[in-house]
């Protein structure tokens, strides 16, 4: 795990809002600068200049250090110092963060003079903030944390899984190098191997995804849409194309791509001396 040993702040964005020690132990340490955001007054452009400057950086720092505990959780599955650092920030400091950015989100985009210069480069970015207070509902909040644990019992899960091979014990990141072997034999029995090992855990991860699924369509319903295909690309701020457009697109591939592909596997075949190309050529 080096980015344990990454130094914060970087020495190339020095801090300027937040003290370079920020104490994440709880999350109460966090409310002086939250109220500071929150009764601050925006009374000028250079005002909300400012501020977005001071909350920009301060969401990054939060940003980073919960992106610190999820990359220890995942370099490290069986540790259980770090899975329970992450979880507790997943249970104590999500929900009320999502609450608290919501009213920051709120009072920058009610603030007259970032309304005014919408030509300038507050648009896109009170865009995304509009939507996200449309779409913002209380009732998500402990689902979202939900979300985050299934997806966790998912990663670890996935992260646990090993095979042998050869004589030895792989995880399936490791047996990854063997699917670049020049012994197509080696190829296919590690192909198979992980194969395999992905069939016997296929119920559990089945009932995992089937969980997350069941969630996620509730946090859509909640919010008012019909799918959580249709919640998420309104949540990442997808303004530029819809869900159809992409269909449309797949389909262009089909047409398009796929009989390149056809081409350039047949190609290979005739290189290899094969007749019929596996999932490990």
């Amino acid at each position: 795990n080096r980015v344990s040993t990454i130094a914060r702040p970087s020495a190339d964005f020095p801090r300027a809002f937040c003290p370079d020690d920020l104490d994440f132990s709880t999350i109460d340490n966090l409310n002086p600068y939250f109220d500071d955001l929150t009764n601050r007054n925006l009374d000028s452009l250079d005002d909300a200049d400012l501020w977005l400057i001071d909350f920009s950086e301060f969401r990054s720092v939060i940003f980073e250090e919960r992106t610190r505990l999820y990359i220890a959780m995942t370099c490290e599955m069986e540790n259980r110092d770090n899975e329970k650092n992450y979880l507790y920030w997943v249970e104590n400091f999500d929900p009320v963060l999502k609450e608290k950015f919501q009213k920051l989100y709120q009072k920058f985009v009610d603030c007259p003079h970032t309304e005014q210069s919408s030509t300038s480069h507050f648009a896109l970015l009170r865009k995304h903030w509009q939507t996200s207070i449309e779409i913002f509902r209380p009732e998500n909040i402990p689902l979202e944390t939900e979300v985050s644990r299934l997806s966790q019992q998912y990663q670890k899960l996935l992260g646990s899984l090993t095979v042998e091979f050869n004589g030895r014990e792989y995880t399936m990141q490791q047996m990854i190098l063997f699917l670049q072997d020049t012994d197509r034999d080696n190829r296919k029995k590690a192909f198979e191997t992980i194969l395999k090992r992905w069939h016997d855990d296929s119920g559990e991860l089945d009932e995992l995804f089937n969980k997350l699924l069941k969630v996620r369509i509730k946090i859509a319903k909640n919010a008012g849409f019909d799918d959580y295909i249709s919640y998420k690309f309104k949540s990442l701020g997808r303004f530029d194309y819809t869900p159809n457009q992409c269909l449309e697109f797949h389909d262009a591939i089909e047409k398009v791509v796929v009989p390149l592909c056809r081409e350039a596997m047949e190609a290979r075949c005739k290189d290899m001396n094969i007749d019929n190309l596996g999932p490990w050529d």
